[in-house]
């Protein structure tokens, strides 16, 4: 039927030009040093041509000009083109496998690479716009592993750069293999094959289908005839080495026998046959792999045209759309805009997004199922181009999102409800992040007297009383680093009509949008305040009273231990005179007068026997002696000082480089009154006798701190507490 058809095309048809695009791809389509086109589609075409009168003309260019001019029309027909999914969809291939190929990497002599995991952080030779260059680079990324690729022209110049050691690896066709064993004997082969393609012929799209046509019914007719033209073209090219010099011996032999009994010829035949059906199969075998982890995956995985058809979906994505295959979905969904997204919309978004990003991450989009019904997806996607930087395909992963939409809008009616809450309590609630409101309720705007939208404007601190203000905003600060301060406290505001209110605040610290803010109630005590200035005549008495609470406090501790209640009282002395010497404020003046006067209340913690043993303390021992900073910390803090005593005295056996105890504090996170108490507070213990040493004496003591200022103690008291001993004769005594 063909050779009628032929005939009758030679008789009835004028010569049809065919124009074929053909590169440098050895052995199977290339130009000779005489300018001749050669190679294994060449002979095929060849023959195909002279059935069909056809004549042909054959264009050289490089691989990606190939390309081009497919995509223009400029040529009718390109050879030895790799068949993918996404190139179908820009081109028409026809149906008949030409060969199965793939990807091998070699390795240099020696170098031993026995897995995919070896080639991290490896040099890898690829050739430019190879389709394997695609895949292994596509494969690399999939593992995950990181690998520098070398691009060079042509297979000869990977051989060439893995013989001179310019790469630790190469990428070579298969068919390279069976043409050049000699030539790769060179190098080691590896176990890691990847990317079986199958090799077909290709035309502009939408052009050139009967051209396509006749090719599948000669290739179909051919490869049934173990005789044909093709398989010739595969002894020529491809199943029989080069000729060599010297033939040998066993060639002669097989050539002598080849001549003698057509069967032998015919039985190595089948048998080569055999052996590609084999690897075949080990190909499909692979393929057949990586299609079970597509299709068996949790998610529903996509490729689709930028022009809104679906290119692969897996089954998890047909189901998840109410589609009953795969193959259904590609097929009836033509316009993913109108047919998919609820909002038309979206895909347009999506389409603007991965576009100028390359990626969209948790894209929340509704989406319609097959039978009309809606569900909420999200997607993860990025886009795929080709060497031109032109898009191919979007590809990504989609997963059904309604479930917890649903528990969305179920939180967003009790938020509804929390906001009734909040706007109808009697008290003022904010939040605040850094110095802006993010949030006040009705009652903080009638406190303030300013309007929600003033409020969110401006700096919250200014709404303060400038004498308050520094004090709050300096609780709040300790507060962020995670100190511990008052979660209630009062303070003064200018409300708009300049009023002065008095307000009692109660904060904590929650986390809103990833970062850390202050959530608060305000109550207008001001009423309460005018009372209290009533009793203000009794401040100075009940300042005395607590004066006197401390010293009755601090002197509990002679009951456990003498040598303390006095230690206490000659370190007050001296941390006072330090204090003055620096001309300290006179808040943090009160705050170290009554934290050196009750530093050590809490070894009142501490059992009597250890505070009291006449030799050195064991590690055990001296461990019970670190808590008492701790200790004497939770004391005072039930004591509401107006200053930071608690801290403080926490804080006295604290060292700038972090050495101290109980919390290895450092430099800028010790309070300068604590600072001072631990310089006051080591040379009074040294000039002092212990129950297990006798006293080392005032030059001991403040060589002490002249060795160790800067590093363990603050430099100004050091240089204050020195220059007292020795330029102004102060006495412990």
């Amino acid at each position: 039927m063909v050779i009628l058809v032929s005939l009758l095309s030679t008789v009835n048809a004028q010569k049809r030009l065919i124009r074929i695009g053909i590169y440098d791809d050895y052995p199977l389509a290339f130009v000779d040093s005489l300018g001749n086109p050669q190679g294994l589609y060449v002979d095929l075409l060849n023959h195909i041509a002279k059935k069909e009168n056809w004549s042909l003309k054959y264009i050289p260019a490089t691989w990606s000009q190939c390309l081009d001019m497919l995509k223009t029309g400029e040529i009718d027909l390109l050879v030895a083109i790799a068949y993918t999914p996404q190139r179908d969809s820009i081109f028409d291939f026809n149906t008949e496998t030409v060969l199965i190929n793939w990807g091998t990497v070699y390795a240099q002599k020696g170098l031993k690479i026995n897995s995919i995991l070896e080639l991290d952080g490896k040099k890898i030779a690829v050739i430019k716009s190879d389709i394997y260059y695609q895949k292994i680079k596509q494969l690399m990324e999939s593992f995950g592993l990181n690998c520098t690729f070398v691009e060079v022209e042509k297979t000869r110049s990977v051989i060439n750069y893995l013989e001179t050691k310019k790469v630790d690896a190469g990428v070579i066709a298969r068919l390279y293999e069976f043409r050049f064993p000699d030539i790769l004997k060179r190098l080691d082969r590896t176990p890691i094959i990847f990317g079986p393609v199958e090799l077909r012929f290709a035309a502009p799209e939408k052009r050139n289908r009967w051209l396509l046509s006749t090719l599948d019914t000669y290739l179909r007719d051919l490869k049934r005839d173990p005789n044909s033209a093709y398989y010739k073209a595969l002894d020529k090219w491809i199943l029989i080495p080069e000729k060599t010099s010297i033939i040998p011996r066993w060639l002669v032999y097989s050539l002598i026998a080849l001549i003698l009994a057509g069967a032998v010829a015919v039985a190595t035949i089948f048998s080569l046959q055999y052996i590609i059906r084999k690897k075949t199969h080990e190909i499909r075998k692979l393929e057949q792999k990586y299609q079970d982890i597509f299709e068996n995956a949790v998610e529903c995985i996509y490729q689709t045209t930028p022009d809104g058809r679906f290119i692969t979906v897996n089954s998890t994505c047909a189901k998840m759309l109410g589609y009953d295959s795969p193959e259904e979905m590609i097929r009836e969904v033509k316009d993913i805009a109108h047919q998919i997204y609820v909002n038309p919309q979206d895909r347009d978004r999506f389409i603007k997004e991965i576009t100028e990003r390359g990626i969209v991450k948790d894209f929340i989009v509704q989406e319609y199922r097959k039978d009309g019904s809606r569900i909420w997806v999200r997607e993860n996607a990025r886009v795929v181009k080709d060497e031109k930087g032109d898009i191919l395909y979007f590809e990504g992963f989609a997963t059904d999102i309604t479930e917890l939409v649903d528990t969305q809008e179920a939180l967003k009616e009790k938020e509804k409800l929390y906001q009734t809450i909040v706007e109808r309590v009697h008290d003022g609630i904010f939040i605040l992040k850094g110095t802006s409101f993010i949030f006040v309720n009705d009652r903080a705007s009638e406190i303030s007297e300013y309007s929600k939208d003033e409020l969110y404007r401006m700096n919250a601190y200014d709404l303060l009383h400038p004498d308050d203000r520094m004090r709050v905003y300096e609780m709040g600060m300790r507060r962020i680093h995670g100190e511990k301060v008052p979660d209630i406290y009062s303070a003064r505001i200018i409300t708009k009509s300049k009023k002065v209110k008095h307000l009692e605040f109660s904060v904590s610290l929650i986390t809103v949008g990833g970062e850390m803010a202050v959530l608060g109630a305000v109550r207008d005590i001001t009423e309460r305040k005018m009372q209290e200035r009533k009793l203000r005549e009794s401040y100075e008495k009940i300042y005395k009273i607590l004066n006197q609470t401390v010293t009755s406090l601090a002197s509990t501790v002679d009951f456990k231990d003498n040598y303390t209640g006095k230690h206490q009282k000659r370190v007050t002395m001296l941390a006072m005179k330090i204090a003055e010497k620096l001309e300290l404020e006179e808040d943090k003046k009160n705050a170290l007068q009554f934290a050196s006067a009750m530093h050590d209340i809490g070894k009142l913690g501490i059992p009597t026997d250890i505070l009291i043993k006449p030799s050195k303390l064991t590690d055990k021992e001296f461990e019970f002696i670190k808590i008492h900073p701790k200790i004497g910390y939770q004391i005072a803090q039930q004591i509401d000082f107006p200053w930071p005593v608690a801290e403080i005295i926490y804080q006295h056996h604290e060292r700038l480089d972090g050495s101290g105890y109980p919390r290895g504090l450092t430099d800028d996170q010790i309070l300068k009154e604590a600072k001072i108490l631990a310089v006051a507070d080591v040379v009074e213990a040294m000039c002092s006798p212990r129950p297990y040493r006798p006293a080392l004496g005032i030059d001991a003591a403040l060589e002490e701190i002249e060795k160790n200022k800067g590093k363990l103690y603050d430099s100004e008291a050091v240089d204050a507490c020195i220059s007292l001993f020795k330029d102004e004769g102060f006495s412990l005594t």
